[in-house]
């Protein structure tokens, strides 16, 4: 087994290096030919500066695989939330379990948590200006006046925060400046759908500077509800945040920023699909279940349209979100001190239809607080030939979560009076989770030989959890909606403590100032934790679910290059990647032994993983008017060893796929520009691709997603050199119908409830630039 892996990683990586040094070979000569083009003998596109190690590099410095978007894409490709930045990413799946724009669900290169419960960080580190954002129902904050957001690819246990062996997205937020800028955006679409967003920033005094940002979405809904006669799904949050940035001394800046976030919809209504034979009540074929020729328990065959239900409860979903950081940066000669405290409070309410019907099968409502403060404090030098950064970080968080579920409340209806007495029932519980978390780290850079350079990191990690919970059943006595006391009452109070040493080490070779190979050797850790889910009434079962989950961590091995050809008329980037993953921390679905009691979500370790793959990335501007993109991510995942262990049944899910992991992903793109004096006319044109994808470890048929296409297009005329710009947009252009979740629940319920991808949307916008 060790030689195999042995032999895998090496192959894999052997590969991505033999290609960085044939590749180096043949551009060496390439460079020499004259351009093709006369048009791509000037620079077309200017650098492009990251922060991905905590320094400012251009992207094609950084030896490591990072994606990075600027303002103009993300207003090109109408990206206004993580779901929209997914479509653009290679080998980077993002859902919502809980519903557009909540509680975002991220997976890069095959590692993610498909995990709906509040209380359990993904082991994709979400990061708001370096703020690491560790409640889930705050992770959708954020994505408005962003000036760009760095996706990185891979374990980041040595920079970066908590819960990094996946990868990380940082939003960057555009930053006040000493000239006066201001800016607008708005846009109206299908379903009136509307996206407002300003800007305005500049001087207060000689030494401070301040900008306000604020943004507004609304939708009525794609998805029509016969039962209440009105559309779902839709959109109604807005956000602000200012920032103000003092000066005082060339080598002092302070600069604190404050975000606030409102949400008010009814969202997460799921797309039902019955999967009982009407007849027979046996479960249906795949082909009948998505063909709606199946009925659920009480016989609901659900509606034909894929944007249609019949939702009886009326529900809503709430969030507030307020975020503050202040970040100092000092210079000590020539070291840089940084210091980031950040405090994060949100809150979020959801009462959810989860049966996705006309009866009252399933209903959960949730009810979710977080606090969180972290604070970090580093110093870092930069020099020509070597540069390094060292520094310790904190968090502490407290959440709590109410989770009442209602389950078959109206069974009387099919049994008739008093016949779910003892059936239907409320179940309740209520957690508490205390966490704190500290950590040293460092990582050096130094050139021991010309173009020649070693990095070598580090980070020591000290993790407490305490869990408390408590739940009991009211089931139903005396007929419909009449409940007795409390019963199956559980109290516990669970504990952990874990400590994780975290290294890497690199080097890197720069052929020419336009190509550069990379290797990179390192390791990741995400901490255990709890379930925080619903608990089962069987008290061998609900023993296993309450068991604490291990910690995860990975062992990471990436080769890889970054070219810049003909005066960067072409760049071409690519990484070949290897991970070893132990105690991968992986949603499972528990049926239950009580007879009526619906199946329960768990978390549990898989013993063993791997997953291996290719990221690479090509922009081709044969002329200063034309850019084509190509972006493809090629990814083998297998859960190479995993009994679970929460399941009485212990179901072997060993050579299954790993969930939201696509083999192939790819996204090609084309931008025209064409000069007109001072205006210009500008063409966009992306097809994003998926194949097929598993939403669970148990790679179910029934709710496997088959492969498909996504295309957009944009059109706009700015004027006065780009200062004012009309557009005109289609997104899914096709009129694709897929789903971005989906879960089982065929056991007792008969049905599947699935989140529909957006319909097609053509739409205007306006764009004003100062």
């Amino acid at each position: 087994m060790i030689t195999s892996k042995i032999c895998a990683a090496r192959q894999v990586l052997l590969r991505g290096a033999s290609m960085a040094v044939l590749f180096a070979a043949s551009t060496a000569a390439a460079q020499t030919m004259p351009p093709a083009q006369e048009e791509a003998a000037e620079p077309i596109q200017g650098e492009i500066v990251v922060t991905a190690q905590r320094r400012s590099e251009n992207l094609q410095s950084v030896p490591i695989s990072i994606q990075a978007i600027g303002s103009d894409a993300l207003a090109d490709r109408g990206i206004h939330s993580p779901q929209d930045l997914a479509q653009f990413t290679p080998n980077v799946s993002i859902t919502a379990p809980a519903g557009a724009g909540s509680q975002p669900s991220v997976t890069i290169r095959g590692i993610g948590l498909n995990d709906f419960n509040t209380n359990n960080s993904g082991p994709n580190g979400i990061y708001n200006d370096e703020f690491y954002i560790s409640s889930p129902i705050a992770q959708g904050s954020g994505f408005f006046d962003l000036e760009r957001i760095e996706v990185l690819k891979g374990p980041q246990g040595t920079l970066y925060g908590r819960n990094t062996s996946g990868g990380a997205v940082n939003l960057i937020s555009a930053k006040p400046t000493d000239s006066f800028t201001a800016r607008a955006h708005a846009e109206y679409g299908s379903y009136d759908t509307v996206n407002v967003e300003g800007a305005l920033g500049g001087p207060i005094g000689s030494t401070l500077s301040g900008r306000i940002a604020a943004v507004y979405n609304y939708s009525d809904g794609y998805t029509k509800n016969f039962f209440r006669d009105r559309n779902e799904n839709g959109t109604n949050n807005y956000a602000i945040r200012a920032q103000l940035l003092w000066t005082p001394t060339d080598d002092l800046s302070i600069l604190l920023k404050e975000q606030f976030t409102r949400s008010k919809t009814r969202a997460a209504m799921y797309k039902f699909y019955g999967t009982l034979d009407p007849l027979t009540g046996a479960r249906c074929s795949v082909a009948d279940v998505y063909a709606m020729q199946c009925v659920d328990l009480f016989g609901y065959g659900g509606r034909p349209g894929f944007y249609e239900g019949d939702y009886n409860r009326n529900e809503k979903s709430t969030l507030t979100d307020s975020q503050t950081t202040l970040r100092i940066d000092y210079r000590l000669g020539s070291i840089d001190l940084v210091s980031l405290t950040g405090y994060d409070n949100a809150k979020r309410f959801q009462a959810e239809d989860t049966d996705s019907s006309a009866v009252r099968s399933l209903e959960i409502d949730y009810t979710t607080r977080s606090e969180e403060f972290t604070q970090e404090l580093r110093a870092g030098q930069t020099e020509s030939n070597y540069n390094w950064v060292a520094g310790a970080y904190f968090l502490s968080e407290v959440l709590t979560q109410d989770q009442p579920l209602s389950l078959l409340l109206d069974l009387d209806d099919l049994l008739g009076p008093g016949g779910a007495d003892g059936v239907a029932n409320i179940q309740s519980t209520l957690n508490r989770q205390k966490t704190k978390s500290f950590a040293l780290f460092g990582q050096g850079e130094v050139e021991v030989a010309d173009g020649l350079r070693l990095i070598a990191g580090a980070r020591y990690t000290w993790d407490k959890k305490r869990f408390a919970s408590t739940s009991f059943d009211n089931f139903q006595m005396g007929g419909k909606d009449n409940f007795g006391p409390p019963t199956n009452v559980s109290t516990v109070d669970n504990s952990l403590s874990e400590e994780k040493f975290n290294w890497r080490l690199g080097a890197n070779y720069r052929f020419s100032p336009d190509l550069m190979a990379y290797v990179n050797f390192s390791t990741g850790y995400k901490g255990g934790g709890f379930n925080g889910g619903f608990l089962s009434s069987d008290p061998g079962l609900r023993e296993l679910q309450l068991q604490a989950f291990k910690p995860e961590t990975v062992t990471a091995y990436e080769a890889g290059f970054k070219s810049s050809l003909f005066d960067r008329a072409v760049t071409f980037n690519l990484a070949a990647f290897y991970n070893d993953y132990r105690n991968q921390q992986v949603q499972v679905l528990v049926p239950s032994p009580i007879p009526g009691e619906p199946s329960f979500f768990a978390l549990d370790n898989a013993k063993k993983s791997r997953v291996y793959g290719i990221d690479a990335d090509l922009t081709i501007r044969p002329t200063s008017e034309l850019t084509l993109m190509g972006q493809l991510g090629l990814l083998n995942s297998r859960l190479k060893e995993f009994v679970s262990g929460r399941d009485p049944t212990q179901p072997d899910y060993s050579g299954n796929k790993l969930a939201q992991a696509p083999s192939t992903s790819l996204t090609l793109s084309a931008d025209w520009r064409k000069p007109l004096g001072d205006n210009e006319l500008t063409l966009h044109w992306d097809s994003n691709y998926r194949s097929t994808m598993f939403f669970d470890p148990s790679n179910n048929p029934y709710t496997a997603q088959p492969s498909y296409w996504l295309h957009n297009a944009r059109i706009s005329f700015s004027l006065k050199d780009g200062r004012y710009e009309l557009g005109a947009f289609a997104r899914n252009l096709t009129k694709k119908k897929y789903l971005v979740w989906n879960a089982d629940l065929s056991d007792p319920f008969g049905v599947l409830t699935a989140i529909v991808g957006t319909p097609r949307i053509f739409g205007v916008d306006f764009n004003y630039k100062y």
